[in-house]
């Protein structure tokens, strides 16, 4: 292994740009040298990498904590670790357990013992994947990377070790949390007060149905109680059944137990503790101003902020710790600081003083405005008190969410966020099932332990850190505080920092910190960025640490590695001393800029668009990249947190199941009729209306003449009013043919959802209607479709699951429109080959591209509260707002979440600036000048507070328009102004109209765009003309064809066989050749021949009768028989034989997507065919590829070996894929008449016999 690592985390903080300057020179490079401390920095902290990473992958007892800065590999060694416990002590200790067990068992054992926990489902089936491959490397002889020699067994242990682990991969635990949670409640059920068969409800439809059904039976009962009811009055006064019916699925969702709300939040101890802070914070500001404003104009703010200020300091002394006395309370104070005063305390907590107020307060400003800073959310929080309100809310809630958890528990479902919290009950309240659990693991790995909450760590704690030290399993954790940005899904830094304290006995993690992904160019500005604003603080922001450069890092750098995208106008900006320019507009214009400069490295430096991203900061800002890219015909693959049932093509989809579903709903019928699959247009729904169009559809029910006489009657009317009525544009022709058809498939769909199964059901629903194709054909066709097939999977889902009822399935798809998508999802794959990825930052996390495109870094994020309802988490202060309504103290709860949002922008940004491996760019309206840290609300103000500076927004963008330029070098960046760059005709983009497209082209660029046009079209008309699937044997040759076909009597030619039934030449051929490969495929080879030949005799008269050739079948039983003659006379049974326990498969299946290099004459879906053997040369180990000929030799007459080259070919590349071979295997025929084997040349050349 070579020395490429990182260093103890606490290592010198001075280590930066100079230091990795150190590690660049002594590696070879030109960089300029740094002083030798800093050199001898650098060289520590690479051997510190060194050794962590063989500590990873060497110790296997007790606890070993992993911090992975970005980009250094942790996979890697998350998967060097497993494959070296398997091989070695694992299977040592398994082999020790039970002596003489066959491998293949031993093998189940060592990899049943592993439980490796993830982030992410995705994540899991990758680890899973990856594990797979390094012991493929193994078997072959190879070493994986990242482990050493010392690190696994010798090869002549390793080889047969790992092809034994290779079979049982499957026994290998890797899941995300909330999967074993579930796997371990399933065992346990009646232990943790669950249903013996438990369902997750994972998408929310169990939790809304079991809402629904207690608010309809509370709601009812309340009213009938009288007006005087908290539920009655709560509807009337406070909230609708609606927005009560989606808090308490919130609720659900978040796992909050009912008890919470069961205190009187309004305890005289917690309105103490806030009229004592609020005493304070007055007092503090009274203290401060001492009298001074009194010497300010009556017309200023000041005296009145300070004397509503001793105003309201005498009403919290005198207030009472009640409800009622905070209600009058919060009454004085919205009197005393209307918005005017209540802005005023503000602007002084930010240092925003006038210049009459710094001169009257003089000294006391600093004392002033920390006052003020501590005041201004203690006065917005009591003034917006209202205890009678939330009193009533708790009284409501509590109860309603108690009897829908306990309705969902009689319908045996567990909401998801529920995993968690049982499971960590179940350990907690039955430790011998926590000790049965810590036997069964032998190691526990949890990857992304920085995005764990305390409930996660409580799970881990208990199976790796409790009980006799024997029982305990290796624990291995691997985590960088650095990337938590996951706050909002509840992880916490400060339970993170908790754990491993315990977990390591105050010792401090291993640190992985030489970046494997990023050249020194890119790892440089991230430290000059990020350093100077990751402030370490307890619980809330970890220490920067810097990372290094990989010393065998061979990729060529960029040109211009870091990029900053600065849209700044230098007139605009010296006419009105800032820039003017609006955020939509810069949106537009640099979602352009990336597109132009997606193509330009496309076409003129071959780079792949999929190794380019475009990420920003929230799903919102999505749409105008995707403008942009379509416009220059970029190819993109989006990935957002935006779900798919928003979508039009969704929403058209689910309209039709609902219509089909439910022939009341007249809605949903007219969203699929108006859709573009049928185009009713609109002039015609009056007259359909008039018509009685929804009474006709609503009979519709499958063939039933008279009914769809009368809907067609009803249509062909119509549709004559419509032309009849219409002035200007005419109708589209023929709409009244479509919706014809699409009300009778309608009806079809009706009848089939009653009588066939799910699966039938959904398949002739695509079918019939087409919708799949109506979509292709539209802009972005390739994702509709991949929308589409994941709308009608979950659709077979909820059938095939029970719910198989049409009111069920309508309500889970009315409501599937307002579900958030899970939160755990993993990354979905493209449905492009070749497309650049645009997604958020969090979606982006754990990927690495060659170029990525930062955009929109002005932009804030949005607010990461819930709104009107927001609920404490179970490690949080008991602290709630419900409809609007605060406890005491939630203050407190949203000030700790403030500061931590704020830390993790930061952790954004780094996660961002981390993920190219070549180049990154970063683009935005950049702030003119730097705010306090503590009030950066994005990522260009944390920019403003960038190591050795930047260029002054204000005068470098002036400088570089004097000299002709449009970017500069500033301490190793690129800067560019976009805003200053000549276009076409000279202009730059943001000239004028502020970037507005042109108003028309010019006839050069009209003639061009045609050309293309027409060119695109040429390409797709061949496409389209390309089938679907092709099979890999040369065109026109089925097995046996050849000879076969020649002899067969023609049924078309004249003669005594043409009247009665006799099969065509090529059914003669075919049959021939599926009795021969059936024949063997079911080959025993481990009876004696004459035996074998027959039962193969017998096989083949069956299948032959079976084929029903008629008067051909003579001749058909002649060409088997000269077959298998060949075959078992011939050497080629014995050599079948004796290849027996060499053999990999038979009768293979193959299905390959087409390559690049296939030419026009490739299929557009996949290559297909059945490779007949497969098997491994006894001599050389070397894997072939066989495939059955039943005609005559080349020699003999029959075509020659070069023909099936591209055969070979394709199946050569499917088993190198699918075995994951380092060259493709070999290629032969059998020929089985005349016994000969003849190897094919996968490139040219002669073939071998």
């Amino acid at each position: 292994m070579s020395a490429r690592g990182g260093s103890d985390s606490r290592a010198s903080d001075a280590a930066g740009p100079e230091t990795r300057a150190a590690a660049a020179g002594a590696a070879g490079g030109d960089r300029p040298s740094a002083d030798p401390a800093a050199a001898s920095g650098a060289a520590a902290r690479s051997a510190a990498d060194t050794e962590a990473r063989r500590m990873a992958v060497r110790r296997f007892d007790g606890c070993v904590a992993l911090e992975a800065g970005a980009g250094t590999g942790k996979t890697a060694v998350l998967v060097s670790r497993i494959v070296a416990w398997c091989l070695g002590p694992g299977w040592a200790r398994a082999a020790a357990a039970r002596p003489g067990e066959p491998e293949e068992r031993l093998a189940r054992r060592v990899l049943s013992g592993v439980v490796a926990i993830t982030f992410t489902e995705a994540a899991a089936a990758e680890m899973a994947l990856r594990v797979g491959q390094a012991l493929r490397a193994l078997e072959r002889g190879a070493r994986p990377v990242g482990l050493e020699a010392g690190d696994v067994p010798p090869a002549e242990l390793a080889a047969p070790r790992a092809r034994s682990l290779l079979a049982a991969l499957d026994a290998l635990v890797a899941q995300s949390i909330h999967a074993f949670c579930r796997r371990l409640l399933a065992a346990h059920p009646l232990e943790a007060g669950l249903h013996p068969r438990f369902e997750v409800d994972g998408d929310g439809a169990g939790r809304r149905a079991a809402v629904r059904e207690v608010l309809r039976r509370e709601v009812a009962a309340a009213f009938a109680a009288g007006p005087e009811n908290d539920l009655a009055r709560f509807c009337l006064h406070d909230a609708g059944a609606a927005a009560l019916e989606d808090v308490l699925a919130a609720l659900l969702e978040q796992g909050v137990e009912p008890a919470l709300f069961a205190d009187d939040p309004f305890a005289p101890a917690r309105c103490g503790r806030l009229l004592g802070a609020l005493h304070g914070a007055l007092a503090a500001l009274v203290d401060a101003d001492a009298g001074r404003a009194a010497s300010l104009p009556a017309r200023q703010k000041a005296p009145e902020v300070l004397q509503a200020a001793r105003h309201a300091l005498a009403a919290a002394a005198a207030a009472p710790p009640s409800a009622a006395g905070l209600a009058a309370l919060a009454a004085q104070l919205r009197e005393a600081f209307p918005p005017g005063r209540l802005q005023r305390v503000a602007a002084w907590g930010r240092g925003r003083f006038t210049g009459g107020e710094e001169e009257a307060f003089a000294d006391a400003v600093p004392s002033l405005r920390a006052a003020a800073a501590a005041l201004h959310p203690l006065l917005a929080h009591a003034a917006a008190l209202e205890p009678a309100r939330l009193q009533r809310a708790c009284r409501v809630v509590g109860p309603l969410l108690a009897a829908a958890r306990a309705r969902l528990a009689e319908e045996g479902l567990v909401p998801f966020a529920q995993l968690l919290t049982a499971a960590r009950d179940l350990l907690a309240r039955h430790p011998e099932i926590a000790a049965e659990e810590r036997r069964r693991i032998d190691q526990l790995l949890v990857d992304e332990f920085q995005d764990t909450d305390p409930i996660q760590c409580d799970i881990v704690a208990r199976l790796a850190l409790e009980g006799p030290a024997p029982e305990r399993p290796g624990l291995f954790l691997v985590g960088d505080p650095k990337q938590s940005i996951y706050g909002w899904r509840s992880a916490d830094l400060a339970a993170y920092e908790a754990f491993l304290r315990r977990a390591l006995g105050g010792a401090r993690p291993l640190v992985l910190s030489v970046n494997r992904r990023s050249p020194a160019a890119i790892l440089d500005e991230v430290e000059r960025v990020v350093a100077p604003v990751m402030r370490e603080e307890a619980g809330v922001q970890p220490r920067f640490e810097a990372l290094l450069e990989d010393p065998g890092r061979d990729v060529p750098p960029a040109a211009s590695p870091v990029e900053v995208w600065a849209w700044i106008d230098a007139d605009d900006v010296a006419a009105h001393g800032r820039s003017t320019l609006a955020a939509g507009e810069a949106r537009r214009l640099e979602a352009e800029e990336v597109a132009r400069d997606l193509r330009r490295l496309h076409q003129q430096e071959g780079v792949a668009y999929g190794a380019c991203a475009v990420l920003v900061r929230a799903a919102r800002e999505i749409e105008a990249v995707l403008d942009a890219l379509r416009e220059a015909d970029v190819p993109f693959a989006v990935e957002s947190d935006r779900a798919d049932f928003a979508r039009r093509e969704i929403v058209d989809a689910a309209a039709l199941v609902r219509a089909v579903l439910d022939p009341n709903d007249a809605l949903a019928l007219v969203a699929w009729l108006r859709s573009p699959a049928v185009g009713v247009p609109d002039a015609a729904w009056r007259p359909l209306w008039e018509r009685g169009l929804p009474r006709l559809a609503r009979a519709l029910y499958g063939w039933d003449e008279t009914a769809r006489a009368g809907v067609e009657a009803a249509v062909r009317a119509a549709g004559a009013d419509v032309r009849a009525a219409a002035s200007g544009v005419a109708p589209p022709a023929g709409f009244e043919d479509a919706l014809v058809a699409a009300l009778a498939d309608l009806a079809l769909l009706r009848e089939s959802f009653d009588r066939d199964a799910p699966d039938r059901f959904v398949e002739r629903l695509r079918r019939v209607t087409l919708l799949e194709a109506s979509e292709a054909a539209r802009p972005l066709g390739a994702h509709r479709l991949a929308r589409l097939d994941r709308f009608l999977r979950e659709l077979l889902g909820w059938l095939e699951s029970g719910a198989a009822d049409a009111t069920a399935v309508t309500r889970a798809l009315r409501e599937a429109s307002e579900r958030a998508p899970d939160p755990w999802e993993g990354t979905p794959r493209s449905p492009l080959g070749d497309a650049v990825r645009v997604m958020t930052i969090h979606k982006a996390k754990g990927l690495d591209f060659d170029h990525v495109y930062l955009l929109a870094v002005d932009k804030a994020p949005g607010p990461q509260g819930g709104g009107h309802t927001e609920v404490c988490r179970a490690d949080e202060p008991a602290e709630y707002r419900l409809f609007g309504a605060c406890t005491p103290g939630f203050h407190a709860l949203a000030a700790r979440r403030a500061q931590r949002g704020r830390a993790e922008e930061v952790r954004t940004l780094y996660v961002a600036l981390t993920r190219a491996r070549c180049r990154v760019v970063v683009s935005g309206r950049l702030a003119r000048a730097p705010v306090p840290l503590d009030e950066a609300r994005s990522h260009a103000d944390l920019l403003a507070h960038r190591r050795g500076g930047r260029p002054d927004p204000a005068v470098e963008p002036a400088r570089a328009s004097q000299a002709g330029v449009a970017d500069l070098a500033w301490d190793g960046v690129r800067w560019r102004f976009p805003l200053l760059e000549p276009r076409a005709g000279g202009a730059p983009p943001g000239a004028g109209a502020r970037g507005r497209r042109a108003a028309c082209a010019s006839p050069a660029e009209i003639e061009a765009a045609a050309a293309r046009l027409a060119a695109l079209g040429r390409e797709a008309a061949a496409r389209a003309a390309r089938p679907r699937t092709r099979g890999a044997a040369p065109d026109g040759e089925g097995e046996g064809e050849g000879e076969a076909a020649a002899a067969a009597p023609d049924a078309r030619a004249p003669g005594p066989a043409a009247g009665a039934r006799a099969a065509p030449r090529r059914e003669v051929a075919r049959a021939v050749g599926s009795a021969v490969h059936a024949v063997l495929e079911t080959l025993d080879l481990g009876v004696p021949r004459d035996e074998a030949r027959a039962r193969a005799d017998a096989g083949v008269e069956r299948r032959l009768e079976a084929a029903r050739l008629g008067p051909a079948a003579a001749h058909a039983r002649a060409q088997v028989r000269r077959v298998l003659d060949g075959f078992f006379d011939g050497p080629l049974h014995a050599a079948l034989v004796g290849l027996g326990p060499h053999v990999v498969a038979r009768e293979l299946p193959i299905l390959l997507a087409p390559g690049p290099a296939d030419g026009p004459d490739a299929p557009v879906g996949c290559w297909s065919g059945v490779a007949d053997l497969v098997y491994r040369d006894p001599t050389t180990g070397e894997v072939v590829v066989a495939d059955y000929k039943t005609d005559r030799a080349a020699g003999e007459g029959g075509p020659p070996a070069p023909r099936y080259r591209a055969q070979g070919l394709v199946y050569a590349r499917a088993v190198q894929a699918a075995l994951g071979l380092a060259a493709l295997p070999r290629f032969e025929l059998w020929w089985l008449a005349s016994g000969k084997v003849e190897r094919v040349p996968l490139e040219d050349g002669p073939a071998e016999v």
